[in-house]
């Protein structure tokens, strides 16, 4: 079973995993952004450049 599995896993490990699945997610949502972050990033220039 599966919780008979994670119990003998040390703290340590877990803790580390937990870190390591944050990582990973917020990279990609790093990389889910960019093209939105870019299109921002272009119209805050195109908006100082009418004024």
């Amino acid at each position: 079973m599966i919780i008979k599995e994670v119990k003998n896993v040390s703290i340590a490990i877990r803790v580390w995993a937990i870190l390591a699945l944050f990582a990973i997610a917020l990279l990609a949502n790093t990389i889910l952004n960019i093209d939105g972050s870019r299109q921002h990033v272009r119209e805050g220039r195109e908006y100082t450049l009418l004024i």
